[in-house]
């Protein structure tokens, strides 16, 4: 069988977290992907996966 396969996007930034987080999301959303999975470790590190 064959495994669906999703990039994996990790980043960080000095940004305002909140507005950062909407920034990324309208950019996924404006190229037609969806995120499936995010996890917030902490106030500075983000991870999401398309």
């Amino acid at each position: 069988m064959f495994e669906r396969q999703f990039p994996r996007l990790d980043g960080f930034t000095k940004a305002e977290r909140i507005g950062m987080t909407a920034r990324v999301s309208e950019a996924i959303s404006q190229a037609g992907a969806w995120i499936t999975d995010f996890h917030l470790y902490s106030n500075m590190l983000r991870k999401h996966q398309l």
